[in-house]
């Protein structure tokens, strides 16, 4: 898993293309601040650019890599996540 920043037009445009139904730029953005908020991702704002880029918090990092419960990663060639019981 790639540790470096995400920035917002390239996170839009990731999601755009692995969902089956657009992601509009506000729900992209409602979901970011609830992300940020529960302290699962951290922001950084570009001081030259003023871009926004995000992170996984490095202990939500670990958990989906070692994945223990089986809730992130699924057995099949899917995408999603898989949906916990």
């Amino acid at each position: 898993m790639d540790s470096s920043p995400v920035n917002f037009t390239k996170l839009l445009i990731d999601m755009n293309n692995k969902q089956k139904e657009l992601m509009s730029t506000s729900d992209l953005i409602r979901a970011l601040e609830v992300l940020e908020k529960n302290s699962l991702i951290e922001s950084n704002r570009d001081s030259v650019t003023k871009e926004i880029s995000f992170t996984l918090q490095p202990v939500i990092k670990k958990y989906i890599l070692t994945d223990p419960l089986g809730l992130v990663h699924t057995s099949d060639t899917s995408s999603e996540l898989a949906i916990a019981s």
